[in-house]
Formats: structure tokens, sequence, C-alpha cells
């Protein structure tokens, strides 16, 4: 067995590398980036290097580079590891080196272990005679075009979600003309299956006793061999669950998973429930990810959506059918039949617009507009004397009026926001059923909403839930022309119109997420450029201008000393020569640590804190308080990093612009979760401005703070306001980005 190094800057790639070469009876070593993987090379002499390409401080190629110039090391072996897609790009570069050997992630454990059992077999990989290694200058063109495909390959996956979303509105329309519920149901499956590319799909809608199944089609395998039985199975844990599974592996053994023996093999699996804010439909199941191990949390959303559509459509096309039923019964019933040519005329008046409010907000580009929209055809079927559209938000505690409809003076208007503390009935609300209010006039201290419609005759009124996924969002908010005139096919009408409006909000909120998305990656990418530059003119500075003068004088000095007859003059000539080399390491050194201090990596976060909010007191002329725990362990290196950069631009931003006299920095752990706060006593500044001016790309320290925290899965928040001061809350967490999403949101349902 082999000595092994692993080089990682993620610790959870370490452990899984270490686990399974240390299960085979390897002795392993580890390292967090190349700096501190040659320390180790130097110092125990490993048979071979595991080393991820992308990592701080030194990444894998600078190491291999490095270590190829130490003869004392430079045989020994190495295996790189990349992404997949930039295996091929990689492969050039890592031979220039001497590495024959790359690994592309993600890889199987039987993958890596021949990988690992091939380069220990075989020499280290040569050069070719006379070669050396390859000028930096063209190592870092590759490089930087090796960073530019991981950038494609982001841009890659935007346009895969505008694909996506294309798609979903296209189902929209197509389902909106499909009246048949076996045509539609295929129609879905269909779609689900090519849009999350998946080897098959299915769906099964239950009868109204739930113990048998009313409709099942399939798409990719037999719709005959994929039924299986309600009462056992993954199909049945669902139904009951009401919310999304999935699964890397099914298993081996169909039968355990409930499915029938004659089910062809599966792998991977995704399922959905089949579901709108009225009723529980059914489930929609996909297997077999195309290109891939394992369905995506990405592509889980997208089923939820699929599903929600299924529902709705299913719905209506079941209003259809039974309304295509009762129209052949009518024809059976003459006596009946005035009535039931009415019946008929307004259900399918009802249908009619309820499409035409389908085809209304589906090309809204604001959730404004949709309401709107939506409002105007609502009151072809349900008379009123008010309605509005609201939207909550319950991080502020507030209502806004996205639309009204009325034909009376009102003070209530769009754009009007409500504090929430108004409301009654959010918990029936947040359970999806309508709150019914019959008569005002018996409240006994109406709220100042209510006195708003009691002022403008409003004595009855209905609100009816719009929820996405599990959220209440908004409400509709019909008052009927008469008191307590809440008919059944009106609050059937509302539930119906609220479904709709969830489904559209959604959708446009998934087409904002990926446009505000990619603006934001433009704007951070044009900062990128700028940045680099800026700080290349900085450096070009700093040595032109002073250590190229001072290394002048001192040559200056030396050549003088080369022709000197009067050994008097020597001493001084030397002391000024000394002086001068002084002041060119102490330039160094500054120069140095405005890059990156080294204190950071060899003492830890502390101390490079308390270092650097001193050093900015000392420049600035601000009194200073430090409050931080002092911790026996290091914190990991990602975290550290983010947290110094974050301080660094906080307090560079207190000594540009707050002309603050006191400055509060405190760092403590509390759980698994680090507390950073930073507060000063300067002029501040209206956060919402500069958020927004960081939007258009005019300012990006705000934005940049924030993108540290949320590639860690932290979160921060700044308070401030104009001649107030400013407080920036940083919390950090010390588990890997999923653990601490998790963690936050427990916080945040505790409050």
């Amino acid at each position: 067995m082999a000595t092994i190094l692993i080089v990682d800057d993620h610790p959870d790639n370490r452990e899984f590398l270490m686990t399974l070469l240390g299960h085979v009876g390897h002795t392993l070593l580890e390292a967090t980036d190349g700096a501190e993987a040659l320390a180790i090379v130097r110092a125990a002499r490993p048979e071979l290097v595991i080393a991820d390409l992308f990592m701080p401080i030194m990444d894998g190629y600078e190491f291999a580079r490095q270590l190829r110039a130490d003869p004392a090391i430079a045989q020994t072996k190495v295996i790189y590891c990349t992404a997949a897609y930039l295996e091929s790009e990689a492969r050039a570069l890592a031979q220039s080196v001497g590495v024959g050997h790359i690994l592309a992630t993600p890889a199987a454990p039987g993958v890596i272990l021949d990988t690992v059992a091939d380069a220990l077999a075989h020499p280290t990989l040569a050069r070719a005679p006379g070669t050396t290694v390859p000028p930096a200058e063209d190592f870092d063109h590759e490089y930087m075009r090796l960073l530019t495909n991981k950038l494609a390959h982001k841009v890659d996956e935007l346009a895969l979600a505008n694909t996506w979303l294309a798609a979903l509105l296209d189902l929209s329309q197509r389902l909106a003309t499909v009246r048949n519920p076996a045509e539609l149901l295929q129609t879905c499956c269909d779609a689900a299956r090519s849009i999350i590319g998946a080897q098959s799909a299915a769906i099964q809608i239950f009868d109204d006793d739930g113990q048998s199944t009313r409709h099942f089609c399939a798409s990719g395998l037999n719709a005959n061999a994929a039924a299986q039985p309600l009462e056992i199975g993954l199909l049945a844990r669902l139904r009951a669950a009401g919310h999304p599974l999935r699964l890397r592996d099914i298993g081996a053994d169909m039968r355990n998973s409930g499915f029938q023996a004659r089910h062809p093999p599966m792998g991977s699996f995704l399922g959905v429930p089949i579901e709108s804010a009225a009723q529980r439909y059914g489930v929609l199941y996909l297997t077999d990810k195309l290109g891939g191990e394992e369905f995506s949390a990405e592509e889980e959303q997208i089923a939820i959506t699929l599903a929600a559509q299924t529902a709705i459509a299913y719905e209506n096309a079941q209003r259809y059918d039974a309304l295509r039923n009762h129209a052949i019964a009518i024809e059976q019933e003459m006596a009946e039949r005035t009535n039931a040519e009415e019946r008929l005329r307004l259900y399918t008046h009802r249908l009619e617009t309820l499409h035409a409010i389908d085809w209304a907000i589906l090309p809204a580009q604001s959730p404004q507009a949709i309401a709107q929209a939506a409002l105007q055809l609502i009151r072809q079927l349900v008379p009123f004397r008010r309605a509005s559209i609201m939207t909550f938000d319950f991080a502020v505690g507030e209502a806004e009026i996205w639309a009204t409809e009325t034909n009376l003076p009102t003070d209530l208007h769009a754009g009007m926001r409500i504090s929430l503390a108004e409301f009654l009935g959010i918990d029936t609300l947040r359970q999806g059923r309508p709150f019914l209010v019959h008569d005002l006039r018996e409240l006994e201290k109406p709220a100042p909403l209510y006195q708003h419609l009691l002022k403008d005759g409003i004595r009855s009124y209905m609100s009816m839930p719009i929820i996405v996924q599990t959220d209440l969002i908004g409400t509709i908010n019909i008052a009927p022309q008469q008191l307590g005139g809440f008919a059944p096919e009106h609050i059937d009408i509302a539930r119906e119109v609220a479904a709709q409006l969830a489904v559209a909000i959604q959708n446009l909120r998934l087409f904002e997420q990926v446009r505000v998305g990619r603006e934001r990656l433009q704007r951070l990418s044009q900062q990128l450029v700028r940045t680099q530059e800026s700080e290349r003119r900085k450096i070009a500075r700093e040595l032109h201008d002073e250590i190229g003068q001072s290394l002048t004088a001192a040559q200056l000095n030396l050549q003088v000393l080369i022709g000197i007859t009067d050994l008097s003059e020597l001493p001084a000539r030397l002391e000024d020569s000394l002086a001068l080399i002084d002041r060119v390491l102490q330039q160094v050194r500054t120069l140095s640590l405005d890059l990156r201090p080294s204190m950071l990596d060899d003492l830890g976060l502390v101390p490079a804190l308390r270092w650097y909010v001193n050093r900015q007191a000392e420049r600035a002329g601000f009194s200073v308080e430090l409050h931080m725990d002092q911790t026996p362990e290091r914190f990991p290196p990602d975290l550290e990093t983010t947290c110094f950069r974050i301080a660094q631009e906080a307090l560079n931003n207190i000594v540009r612009y707050a002309q603050a006299k006191n400055v509060v920095v405190e760092l403590h752990q509390r759980d698994t979760i680090l507390h950073l706060t930073i507060s000063d006593d300067g002029v501040g500044f209206d956060v919402a401005a500069a958020l927004r001016r960081a939007a258009t790309g005019r300012s990006l320290g705000l934005v940049s703070m924030q993108e540290r925290a949320v590639l860690l899965g932290g979160m921060i928040q700044f308070d401030s306001a104009p001649d107030r001061g400013t407080t920036i809350f940083v919390e950090l967490p010390l588990a890997t980005p999923l653990e601490a999403a998790r963690q936050i949101e427990r916080r945040s349902n505790s409050r």
C-alpha cells in the first residue's frame, strides 16, 4: 500500500477520498491548498498526490509546476480532479506539467480506485527531452481559458432554465385547448418526460374512493407493466406524505418498492403529488434521469410546477367532461330542457371565462398586470360591488393592493400598503380555506381596513387564498352585491382563479429569477474584470513609484562605492544603501499585506481581523472596540476568508464614506453559526437606495458582501439610515451550505 496526499479545499471531497482509499489500506495525508501540499510533499514524500484543479491561494496547476521544478520531489506522481465538462481542456495543461491521470468528477468509487492503481503502477509522465515547465504567461492564458469555459457552463445552466420556462408556457397554452382527461394527462406525462429529461414518466390518478386507479398513462414504458397497487410502495408513500420524493437509486428488487415484478428496472426516481388548492388527484413520477445519476433539486421544482399545471388542467377537463355528460342527460330529459340549458350556458360561460383568464394572464409581464386582467374577467362570472387582489409580505408585516375593480368611490387603491395586523383569518387562509365575513357591522372593534370597507358601503366580503406550493402569498377579496351573498359556485370560481393566479405568478417569478440571475452574473463578471485591472494598476504604481525609485537609489550608491577612493565616505554610503533596502522591504511587506495578510493563513481569523481593524483605525483616526471570542481551533479556510473579506469591505467603506469616530467589531460563535457585527456612528446611508444602485451595476460593494455570504449558505443584513450610523449583521455557518440553509430555515420558522 502507498502513502497518498489528498489536496482539496472542500472538506467533503477530502473526507470521501480518504474514506474510500483508507478502506483499501493506503496511508493518507490531507491538505487544503497547493502551498500546504508542497510543504507536506517535501516533508513526507508521498508516492502519489490527488489534487483538485481550482483552489484558493495555490491551485492544482501551480502546485504541479512548483513540484516539477524541485528536483528532490519532481518524480512524485499526481492525479488531477476536475469537473467532467472541463476534462478535455484540462488534459493538455496537465500533461505539460507531467500529470498523466485525470479524474472527471463526479466519479464512481471503482473508477477512482482503478485510476489510483494505474497511477501507482506507472512512472511519472515525462516531458519531451529538452523541454521545461511552460512559462507562467502561457500557463495563465490556458488557465484563464479554462475558467472562461467554466463560466460558459454556468451560462448554459441559465439557458436551460430559460428553456424550461418556455416549455412550461408552451404546455400551458396547449393544455388550455385540451378537453379529454386521458389526452390531457398523456400530454402532461409526455411533456414532463421531455422537459426534465427522463427515461420514463407516468401519471396515476386516483378514483374518488382513493382505493383504485381512475386514469393511468405512461411515457417511455408500457402502462400495463408499470401499474402498481395503491396500498404499498413508493406511490402509496408519496400519496400519503403529500410532498415530493427524490431517490438516487430505487433499488435492485422492484417488489421492495411496491412495483410489480414485470415493471422495467429503474435507477433514479422523482415523484410529486398532483394536487390543487382544493384536492389531491394523484401522482406524477419519473425514473432514470438521462445524462445523470439522479434528478436535481431544480428538476424537482419543475416537476412540482408541472404537477400543479396538470391538477388545474385536470380539474377543468373534469368539469368539461361533466358538462358534456350533463348535456347528454338533458337531451334525454326534455321536461327539464329549459333549466338544463340555462345551467349549461352558465357553466360553459364559466369555463370560457376561466380559459379567458388563462389566456389573459399568460402574456402579462408583472403580477399587477396579471391581477388586473383576472379581476376584469371575474366580474363576468361573479357579480360583486368591489373586488381586489392583495399580496402578503410576512417579512415586513404588510400587504400591498395589486389591483382593484369597483364602480364605487373608495380610499383603497392599487399600490396601497396595509399592516397585516389589521387582517382577520390569516390562519384560515394559510390552510388553503376561504375566509368569509357575513356582516362587518358585527365586529366589535373593526380595524382601519374594515372601517374603510364600511365607509365604502361594504357589509360582507370573502377572501380566497393564493397559495404557491405551501406558501400563502396573497388573496382574492370579493364583496358581494347582497349581504352574505356567497353562492357555492362563486366560492368555487374564486378558488379556481386563485389557483390559476398562483401558477401564473410562480411562472413569472421563475422568469424573473432567471433574468435577475443573468444580469447579476453579467455585472459580477464586469466588476471582476474592473477589479483585476484596478489591482494591477495599483501594484504597477507601487512597484514603479516606490520600490523602483528606492532600488534605483540603492543602485547609484553601489555604483559610487565601486569607484570610491576616500574610505571615510564608505560608512555613510553603506548606511544609506541599507536604509534604502529596509525601505524596499517594508514597501514589499506592506504591498503583500494589502493583497492578502499572511496572518490570516498562519494564525487564523481572529488575530488577522484584530490586526486589520487596529491598522485601519490607526490609519483613519477613529476609535475602535473589539469583542471577539478566543477560540482554540481554527475555522474552515473558506469561512475565514469570507468573514475577513466582508469585514475588510465594511471597514473600507467606513474609511471612505462614513466619517465615523467610533467603530465596534464583534465576532462570536453561537452553536454552529459564526456571528460578525460591525457598527459605526458615521453619517449612515439609505440601504434601499444603495441596493437599487447596486442592482444597476453602479456600486457592487454591498452585492459582493451579499454574494460572499450566500456562497457559504449564510446571510447578511444592513441596518442604516442617514445621520444614524450603520450596523452590518453577518451569520456564516460552520457546517456545509446545505446544512446551514436548513438551520437558518428552522430559526426563521421558530420566530
